[in-house]
């Protein structure tokens, strides 16, 4: 997202700024869970839901998380989760 609205130099420092972060944790994807959201994009030919959105999905499943973040709220809340900040801001604006 930040690639397509700033550029390749903003998505690469956002990027290696994440990976030293301390309050995010990179989640492996293992074949369980590969095989998971593979299934959940087949399931859900009716929806145009990328699969990588189904694949954060099924990691969020995973771990048992509720809360996703993200800018395109609605495929998320079609696979069921709380979109941070669409559900949680305050401020209407922010959907």
């Amino acid at each position: 997202m930040i690639l397509y609205r700033k550029s390749h130099y903003h998505a690469v420092s956002t990027l290696e700024e994440l990976r030293v972060s301390e309050t995010i944790n990179v989640l492996p994807v293992t074949e369980d869970i590969f095989d998971a959201a593979n299934k959940r994009f087949v399931d859900y030919d009716d929806q145009e839901i990328a699969f990588f959105d189904h694949l954060g999905g099924a990691l969020a499943r995973e771990y048992e998380i509720e809360h996703v973040f993200t800018f395109d709220p609605d495929d998320f809340h079609t696979l069921g989760f709380t979109v941070v900040p669409a559900d949680t801001a305050e401020d209407s604006r922010c959907e």
